[in-house]
């Protein structure tokens, strides 16, 4: 009820916000969290309102008060002492009236928005490695491969992977309960020289202390995270979720940039940038997609897959000129420009677990319950794989289209692609659980670093003796947006 209080409240519901707040307390009495999301709502809704209601006001600061009193040593109480701050120094300019009437339907948005920049944006992050330099071509020797864990672990199973494109920094997204107990998104991302945190994108809740007109908002995502993609300079990160909003960030100061909710309430499945960084693609559990342009987020297509069940699995090739969805018995595959459908599949066992476009090529990867296959969509022949008839929970390509990775169980797996053979196998390093298995898996551009995520939040790196050189400068921060154009 909080959880949906707070996605209410985030779309200027401030009505249906208090009736969870109120449902909630009377449910799970004394529920601070609720008291605290019952002052946000009323304070938001006071302000936005051009402080004309006391009632608001008086409400807000009752509400704020109960929840010190249940909670004053929570994390969100200093939050709270602001809140209550910043009503006390704004009276308001009109008579409250005797009862808080339905606000007026608001004006509805402009597609994708720019969010807000925060008050105060961090002042005290690590530097991000400098861009990379692409190696040398050559053979990679993956005897090499020496496994690290990654620390600290995110709090529950890492749900989505991957690498930038010079190979230089890691994404890794999970998700993590908050102090009302309701899930919310968090993508880490990673120096992959150093193996160390140099950022952390997480759903909270953000002030504006100095603009009364605008107190706050939520940052991030309700639920977990499914999808996550780096812009083709690594400026941006794209993170797609359970709540169904795609959310654009800048790496640099982990600020949220866009939040594109064209799929309402349907999951994302799959996110992408093309090559050129000019585009963005997702994908949602109903089997629609939706392109937008990078430079002015507007909305360039739509697509629906047409399935018929839930989508497992998208694929789309890094140009963006093909897509691939599984669903439980079918895969089918499009061409993005025509969105003329170039390959269906479909069998009652079919059970695709896993799908991988190559980088140099019309081929697609794709692990049934008992076979790896390489599907060349212009002439529709398939290639075997040598495999162990395991299904497979993840597949990754290096840039090069050389080398495909798959994770099985607690082991990732290699394979020469032109060979068809598997040139190597890693286990996960010695857990505290030796029951911990591989969820996702990325394999850098190059092919000198595997990483794999696993049920209890662990990333793992396999690192090969490869050297890559560094590129200087690194970009410069993209500039502040124009808070006037909200």
């Amino acid at each position: 009820m909080v959880n949906d209080a707070a996605v209410a409240m985030s779309k200027g519901d401030y009505q249906k916000a208090i009736n969870r707040c109120n449902e909630a307390i009377a449910k799970y009495a004394p529920c601070p969290a609720a008291y605290n999301w019952l002052g946000i709502t009323y304070g938001q809704w006071f302000f936005a309102d051009g402080q004309k209601d006391g009632a608001k006001r008086e409400r807000a600061l009752a509400a704020f008060q109960q929840f010190l009193q249940l909670s004053p040593k929570s994390v969100d109480a200093p939050v709270a002492q602001k809140w209550i701050e910043r009503l006390q120094a704004a009276p308001p300019t009109a008579a409250p009236p005797t009862v808080i009437a339905t606000p007026p339907t608001p004006t509805p948005p402009e597609t994708n928005p720019p969010t807000n920049p925060p008050t105060n944006p961090p002042t005290n992050l690590p530097p991000l490695p400098p861009l990379l330099e692409a190696p040398t071509p050559g053979p990679v020797d993956y005897a090499t491969l020496q496994p690290q864990k990654l620390a600290p672990r995110h709090a529950n199973n890492v749900t989505a992977l991957a690498f930038s494109r010079d190979g230089s920094l890691l994404c890794s997204a999970s998700w993590q309960r908050n102090e009302a107990g309701k899930s919310t998104g968090v993508v880490k991302v990673w120096d992959v020289a150093a193996g160390s945190q140099v950022r952390t994108l997480e759903g909270h809740w953000e002030s504006h202390w100095e603009s009364q007109a605008n107190p706050g908002r939520w940052v991030g995502h309700w639920g977990k995270i499914n999808a996550v993609a780096f812009s083709p300079d690594r400026r941006l990160l794209a993170s797609g979720g359970e709540d169904g909003n795609v959310i654009v960030w800048e790496v640099a100061t982990q600020r949220e940039l866009r939040r594109l909710t064209e799929f309402k309430d349907h999951p994302i499945v799959a996110v992408a940038f093309a090559s050129d960084g000019g585009t963005l693609i997702a994908g949602a559990q109903d089997g629609n997609m939706a392109l937008w342009d990078t430079h002015n987020w507007q909305r360039r297509k739509a697509l629906s897959s047409k399935q018929n069940a839930t989508v497992r699995c998208f694929a789309f090739a890094p140009d963006l000129s093909q897509v691939a969805n599984s669903s439980e018995d079918e895969v089918r595959a499009w061409n993005l420009q025509t969105g003329r459908q170039i390959y269906k599949q479909q069998e009652d066992t079919l059970m695709v677990t896993a799908l991988a476009f190559a980088p140099n090529g019309p081929v697609l990867a794709m692990c049934h319950w008992s076979t790896l296959q390489l599907l060349n969509l212009d002439t529709s022949r398939v290639t075997a794989l040598a495999f162990e008839k395991n299904p497979l929970s993840a597949l990754a390509f290096a840039n090069d289209g050389k080398v495909l990775a798959g994770a099985n169980g607690a082991t990732v797996l290699l394979w020469d692609v032109e060979k068809r053979d598997k040139i190597a196998s890693r286990p996960l390093p010695e857990m505290s659980n030796p029951n911990v298995k591989l969820g996702p898996i990325a394999l850098s551009p190059a092919g000198v670093t595997l990483a794999g995520g696993t049920d209890d939040g662990t990333i793992v790196l396999w690192k090969t003796s490869v050297p890559v050189a560094a590129k200087a400068p690194a970009p410069e921060p993209a500039k502040e947006p124009d808070s006037t154009t909200r």
